[in-house]
């Protein structure tokens, strides 16, 4: 398979990975950012860009972004990401280049992060909202070619879909992890509910009480802490293991622990 066929793939995979499981929409949009050759991809919901999410390589400036810059971002404010008139914008859509060099947000905002150029994929995941699936283009290496652009095309309706049985999704998860958390509450044992990624996802008093005899609960990831002894950290260290090995075959995985066994 060739690479580039890959990555597409690999990316739609990430896309719908996080639909069911939110906290990896920054993998997955590095995934996307690695199938168009951007520098990084954003999700921009063009009615509340504070709510934009970012890969990785672009925290830094999706963090400047949300907080100061996204009022004057020309691109999200076009007639054409308000208008849906086409599902894949480019700069040119927007702006001429002499537009562009006295613009501040290309000038001031963009180069500040070695940003230049963008392509989005605009969709409607829900009714009266449009989303723009933004990939970022390095500073100097030009816009973004055809072939690029047809990836994005690609890529982008899948995008839409994930962002919507995302939406279905969240407030079913919700409920269930109250009832879990409520479950884990009632328990007269020491009870740790871990998610396939090894972090904890509800944590009842008594395990709370059970720390430093054995165990700790690293905030906020969640990770496992070292123990006190050996003896403690052997006998603790393998039982949590196997709620995490668990836990990877399902989606959670509830550890009990109780003093002397």
């Amino acid at each position: 398979m060739p690479s580039s066929e890959h990555n597409l793939l690999f990316a739609i995979d990430k896309l719908y990975e996080a639909a069911l499981e939110p906290s990896r929409w920054e993998d997955a949009l590095d995934a996307v950012s690695q199938a168009t050759g951007g520098i990084g991809a954003v999700l921009v919901p063009i009615a509340h860009p504070e709510k934009t999410i970012s890969s990785a390589s672009l925290l830094d400036a999706n963090a400047a972004y949300t907080r100061e810059w996204s009022a004057f971002d020309t691109r999200s404010k076009s007639d054409f990401a308000r208008g849906l008139r086409k599902t894949i914008v480019t700069d040119g859509d927007i702006l001429t280049q002499a537009d562009m060099a006295r613009d501040p947000f290309y000038q001031e905002f963009l180069r500040s992060f070695d940003l230049e150029y963008f392509a989005a994929y605009l969709s409607t995941p829900a009714p009266g909202s449009i989303v723009s699936l933004s990939v970022q283009q390095a500073l100097g290496k030009g816009p973004f070619e055809r072939e690029q652009l047809d990836i994005l095309a690609k890529i982008g309706p899948h995008a839409a879909r994930a962002l919507a049985l995302s939406a279905r999704i969240g407030p079913r998860e919700v409920e269930v992890q109250s009832d879990l958390v409520a479950l884990v509450n009632r328990l007269d044992c020491g009870a740790i509910v871990v998610s396939r990624r090894g972090e904890v996802v509800a944590l009842n008093a008594n395990a709370e009480a059970l720390q430093g005899d054995g165990f700790t609960v690293k905030r906020p990831s969640g990770a496992w802490a070292s123990c006190r002894s050996e003896f403690q950290c052997s006998s603790v260290q393998d039982l949590a293991q196997r709620g995490l090995d668990l836990a990877a075959a399902i989606s959670v995985a509830i550890i009990l622990l109780r003093l002397g066994g």
